[in-house]
């Protein structure tokens, strides 16, 4: 059996079993904006602080950058949100399926140097 034909059987027998189908999408989008919100605040404030300090430092320069960086992520995060991200697999087309882990799986070489270990 295949992936497509999987999904389709599980989608049938769930709703002719009236099991309920989850939708976690506006958990995620919440997530997303309090979080890219918060950073901003954050951003603003350690930004402002070093301008009125007149202690501009090239690691103030990579935290705004790192932001700015951060909203293409959040921006994808919205186009999953559209194509079935957070709900049940059985419940998305398959087509939107592949988009959203191409979508999730792109932005890896640009978010992976951000989350490497630079305390040492």
């Amino acid at each position: 059996m295949h992936s497509q034909e999987a999904l389709a059987a599980v989608n049938t027998t769930s709703t002719m079993c009236g099991v309920s189908i989850r939708d976690k999408s506006d958990v995620l989008l919440y997530v997303s904006i309090v979080s890219g919100v918060l950073a901003l605040v954050a951003i603003m404030m350690r930004t402002t602080v070093a301008v009125k300090a007149r202690r501009l430092r090239w690691n103030d320069a990579c935290a705004l950058a790192a932001w700015v960086f951060s909203i293409s992520l959040t921006v994808l995060q919205f186009i999953t949100l559209g194509l079935g991200l957070g709900k049940d697999t059985w419940t998305v087309e398959p087509k939107n399926i592949i988009k959203v882990l191409q979508v999730g799986f792109a932005p890896e070489p640009v978010a992976s140097p951000t989350q490497t270990d630079c305390s040492r």
